[in-house]
């Protein structure tokens, strides 16, 4: 095995390896919400700011207001390793079509070898 192969392989180990340790996440952000009011006399107010959890599913945005405040940074924290979870994916998969490569190149050049012997 070329060494190119070898260092790539390796980072695909470390790859896995980091994505079987992310195990809680979640998908979305979390945004302020502030809600204008106005009294009896016309005088304004506002109510807030409230944390809310929005993330899309089936083409729609789900919003849910987080409570506890206690709750946000667990929150933060889950939307944050799905971030990190979409970015090592991506790099998975580059690193997938990389060993297609050089395994496809390996196999060309060992039939080009055979190919000469062949030949002589």
């Amino acid at each position: 095995m070329n060494e190119p192969l070898a260092r790539v392989r390796k980072r695909r180990k470390e790859l896995l390896e980091e994505l079987a340790g992310i195990e809680q996440m979640r998908r979305g952000s979390l945004c302020p919400q502030v809600f204008e009011a106005t009294r009896k006399d016309g005088s304004k107010v506002y109510r807030g700011p409230y944390v809310v959890y929005t993330y899309k599913e089936k083409g729609k945005t789900v919003s849910r207001r987080v409570t506890h405040p206690d709750h946000l940074p667990r929150y933060q924290e889950q939307i944050e390793a799905f971030r990190r979870f979409e970015v090592l994916a991506g790099e998975l998969v580059r690193v997938g079509e990389k060993i297609s490569d050089l395994t496809l190149s390996d196999e060309e050049e060992l039939k080009k070898k055979r190919g000469r012997r062949r030949k002589e």
